[in-house]
């Protein structure tokens, strides 16, 4: 299969040839004598189930490339959807515009808003929340790494990390939310188990909608931090189209659609606060 006896080896071990160079590729540096040891050692923590960008240290979202780790969701595809979303509504925003990522884990999204907006000259205000601390100080070293320093932190609980001087001032409110029940996780697989309990999953909605109840929080409270004309933009479960959008309209956000992920599933709500 290939000339690399290690390479071979590491292949075999992990059932994955791709995931096997990805992980020499991370040990590139490491002296001859030590990189079988630690090659193996990272073969059995994946084998264990541990997610393969954890044991990178860093994956790639849009543009740019991010260090995980346990503080934080590893970052998904069908959150750049989300972003494709909120640069679209940024096209047509008048004048400076405001961001915030609520929920920010790696800070994903904002960054990836921050780094995208100034590359096309557009001045931005962004914003990321996280009631981690953990999360923060990840996210805040992605800022450095990827040049984006000017992105503003603030710890939190949803809405209660922003300050009142922002309420109604919002152009774009972004959030990936926990929307996973507390009786799906273990079906769930076993990767999840090592990503934060508090990233992934969440009680019920107050319509008994499993694992919506941050979903619900994040739309009930946009009205009042939205500018007129603003958007809200919330990824939710694959069963929670129909709760998101009602709840949308229950709370007066208007030009409500739902849209699918990549694979054809439902995923992000797009709302309007009327103008």
């Amino acid at each position: 299969m290939t000339a690399d006896p290690l390479l071979a080896e590491l292949a075999k071990a992990l059932d994955s040839p791709r995931e096997a160079l990805w992980l020499l590729d991370e040990l590139g540096d490491v002296a001859p004598g030590a990189r079988r040891e630690q090659a193996l050692a990272l073969a059995r923590r994946r084998r264990d189930g541990e997610p393969l960008q954890y044991l990178l240290g860093h994956w790639p979202f849009r543009t740019i490339d991010l260090l995980v780790d346990g503080r934080a969701l590893i970052p998904r595809p069908e959150t750049e959807l989300l972003v494709d979303l909120a640069l679209d509504v940024l096209s047509f925003a008048p004048g400076s515009a405001v961001v915030c990522d609520l929920g920010c884990g790696t800070g994903a999204i904002a960054l990836s808003v921050a780094v995208e907006e100034r590359a096309r000259g557009t001045v931005v205000d962004v914003l990321a929340t996280d009631v981690s601390r953990g999360a923060l100080a990840l996210a805040t070293r992605n800022a450095e790494r990827v040049g984006a320093m000017s992105v503003t932190f603030l710890e939190g609980s949803w809405y209660d990390a922003l300050p009142a001087a922002l309420e109604g001032a919002i152009t774009v409110l972004c959030s990936n939310p926990p929307y996973v029940a507390p009786g799906e996780r273990p079906r769930l697989a076993r990767e999840l188990d090592f990503e934060p309990v508090i990233a992934l999953v969440a009680a019920d909605g107050t319509d008994g909608t499993p694992g919506f109840a941050a979903v619900e929080t994040i739309i009930e409270g946009a009205p009042r931090w939205l500018a007129p004309g603003g958007t809200l933009l919330v990824e939710h479960g694959a069963d929670q189209r129909a709760a998101a959008l009602a709840c949308a309209e229950r709370v007066g956000l208007v030009a409500r659609r739902d849209h699918d992920d990549l694979a054809g599933i439902p995923r992000i709500l797009e709302a309007r606060r009327p103008r």
